[in-house]
């Protein structure tokens, strides 16, 4: 008989916060529960509790339950797919970095459809991943952001012909005035567009 209090889903990592010496805070966007605030009880210190510990992008197979208010407790992380080449660029992460910034910020609690969203974050984390050029990898981020606002409910998807700089600030300007809050991954890949243009 199902426990109707444990809940199991796809994520991918979205951020991740200390919370107290031996736990941490992770925050995931689920296929199944949209986003989702998890602590993760002795993660920091305790290599028994989780073999593979949970990391900034990681994507795999979360087990969780219910705890106090909108605060799950992560039971079991099996991790797949790690994205590991993209850990080798800067540009990667800073990409990476904004995305995962922006998700977290527009996609709500326990969202009712999520699966969509869920597919476009690992499609672009995976095209990120293997892009071979700065420039790819600024369109994926362009391309990303644009759906990301337009399943939100906030603007309708627009073709972007040309994944500049000057297009990457409206779409993160937009993400910034629809949450009233500054991105802290923001400069980083401003810095990278300016110098792929450079």
């Amino acid at each position: 008989m199902n426990n109707p209090n444990y809940f199991n889903s796809k994520g991918i990592i979205l951020k991740i916060q200390p919370y107290s010496e031996n736990d941490l805070i992770v925050k995931i966007l689920t296929a199944d529960y949209g986003v989702i605030s998890l602590i993760a009880r002795h993660a920091r210190k305790s290599k028994r509790r989780f073999s593979n510990p949970p990391d900034l992008f990681e994507r795999g197979n979360f087990r969780f339950r219910r705890g106090h208010g909108n605060l799950f407790t992560l039971e079991d992380f099996s991790p797949h797919g790690a994205f590991k080449e993209l850990r080798n660029s800067l540009a990667k992460v800073a990409a990476a970095s904004v995305l995962c910034e922006c998700f977290e910020q527009l996609v709500k609690e326990e969202a009712e459809e999520p699966k969509p969203l869920f597919e476009l974050l690992e499609r672009a984390l995976e095209g990120i991943e293997y892009a071979e050029k700065t420039a790819h990898t600024l369109t994926v981020c362009c391309s990303t952001l644009s759906k990301l606002l337009a399943l939100s409910g906030f603007r309708p998807a627009e073709t972007m012909p040309h994944s500049n700089h000057q297009s990457l600030m409206k779409l993160l300007n937009a993400v910034e005035s629809i949450t009233e809050r500054t991105l802290k991954s923001r400069d980083a890949i401003c810095d990278v567009a300016l110098e792929s243009t450079a």
